[in-house]
């Protein structure tokens, strides 16, 4: 992972996401402090998710997660990572809806989640320094896929999933 990513000032926020502070991403988990992340699910037309297999040298390397995530920067807004973070993973900048907010616990630290969801069919231009494939699958099939093991997805990927089916209907 480049130096650059593991520098980055992130927000540290308490229990209820409000900032109380900032720090170097790289010391977040040592910290196990409270920070935030914006994921973005893009569908096609047919209903498809968007899933991109992670880079190596990234924070699970090989594992398939959300159309787009990345870390909130201090002082930006979740939609501004999230627009931050299609155009530098994708190279697009397709029309995006707040879906909510959740939150999890990640090697000790609580992180704050918002989602984004969106339609666009491509083309895409992915930075292969971000992932390693693309692929639109349907929410059958990637149901399936984490039932028998078939592909292996992020624990963050997955808490997005079931938040997502929980709060709207099996699609876009």
């Amino acid at each position: 992972m480049t130096t650059q990513r593991l520098d980055m000032l992130v927000d540290l926020v308490d229990s209820s996401d409000r900032v109380i502070g900032t720090s170097v991403r790289r010391q977040v988990f040592q910290q196990h402090a409270g920070f935030r992340v914006s994921h973005v699910f893009l569908f096609n037309s047919a209903g498809d998710l968007l899933l991109q297999e992670i880079a190596p040298g990234l924070r699970h390397p090989g594992q398939w997660g959300s159309s787009v995530a990345g870390y909130v920067q201090a002082g930006e807004s979740y939609r501004t990572t999230a627009i931050r973070k299609l155009q530098d993973e994708l190279g697009v900048l397709p029309s995006i809806v707040e879906h909510g907010k959740t939150s999890m616990v990640d090697q000790g630290s609580l992180k704050f989640i918002e989602l984004f969801k969106g339609s666009f069919d491509g083309p895409f231009v992915p930075n292969p320094g971000d992932m390693r494939a693309l692929e639109f699958v349907p929410l059958p099939k990637i149901l399936a896929e984490r039932s028998s093991g078939g592909r292996t997805f992020t624990v963050t990927f997955l808490h997005l999933l079931d938040f997502y089916l929980r709060s709207s209907s099996m699609g876009p």
